[in-house]
């Protein structure tokens, strides 16, 4: 990965154009579940990334030098994504929405056991996503940046747009959150099974 980033600072550098899709290659489908998280039209995201990452290659001369590509690029994906989610609302779409949400889908099993267990792990999903509706979105995103794009503090801090102190802080308080309303239900559960 180390080695791609300098490779993709090189190319870009110099105008090649294998920067653009060794960007596109690492960073897309990352990109797009992140886009997904703050606008659930998947046409929208898409758009939104290509159009990010049109504006990199072709103002790669003006743009100031990028010594982060992963964390620029999810800064302009999501500052994009919010402008055209202002835009979708003012054309009463409604379709924006920052969030979890829930999977839940339905299983059949023939055998006792196996249904057991489902409905176990039915029930501590479910109780992960109470626990997870209980953070504010900002912490959602901050745990989403953190554990899911392993995003460091800096990267988090610029992309959120606040105090490196206060992505630390969202984050403490969420976690703080998670560990008492999810190790609550868990054992909830486990005292119900027992």
């Amino acid at each position: 990965m180390i080695e791609s980033t300098v490779l993709i600072n090189q190319y870009y550098e110099n105008g090649d154009e294998r920067a653009i899709l060794m960007i596109m290659d690492l960073y897309y489908d990352a990109l797009t579940q992140y886009g997904l998280k703050h606008l659930s039209d998947m046409q929208i995201v898409e758009d939104c990334i290509q159009e990010v990452l049109i504006d990199l290659w072709s103002k790669r001369k003006k743009l100031a030098p990028i010594h982060n590509f992963k964390s620029y690029l999810f800064v302009s994906v999501r500052h994009r994504i919010l402008k055209k989610a202002r835009q979708v609302k003012k054309e009463q779409y409604n379709q924006t929405y920052l969030g979890v949400e829930g999977d839940m889908t339905s299983f059949e099993f023939s055998y006792e056991d196996k249904i057991i267990q489902q409905q176990k792990d039915e029930e501590t999903r479910k109780r992960l996503h109470q626990a997870l509706c209980k953070l504010t979105s900002k912490q959602r995103e901050v745990i989403y940046l953190r554990f899911y794009q392993q995003l460091d503090y800096e990267s988090i801090t610029k992309n959120l747009g606040i105090k490196n102190q206060s992505t630390k802080n969202l984050l403490s308080e969420a976690l703080k959150s998670l560990r008492k309303n999810f190790i609550f239900c868990v054992f909830g559960i486990f005292l119900f099974i027992f």
